[in-house]
């Protein structure tokens, strides 16, 4: 993952992922995703939130059926950001 910052406001920010393979998401408003057509089997799912530690969770994923997956993020800090603002 690779971080962009502006050099005159420290609120402007991006991050920029690049996968080899299709099984990657961005959550909704709601923080729901969907990952497409997976082959069956057994996965390890990384999530990640600036400010909050990622998470890695197991996933089993079963032929013609979906999986569901909950997390609770846990706060490490404020993002530098916000402390500007």
């Amino acid at each position: 993952m690779t971080h962009v910052k502006c050099d005159a406001h420290s609120w402007m920010r991006a991050y920029i992922y690049s996968s080899r393979h299709p099984y990657v998401a961005i959550t909704d408003e709601n923080g729901n995703f969907e990952i497409k057509d997976p082959l069956p089997g057994k996965y390890t799912v990384t999530l990640w939130h600036e400010g909050f530690e990622g998470v890695e969770k197991e996933v089993e994923v079963k032929s013609g059926a979906g999986s569901e997956l909950n997390v609770t993020f846990t706060k490490t800090r404020t993002p530098d950001f916000m402390d500007n603002l």
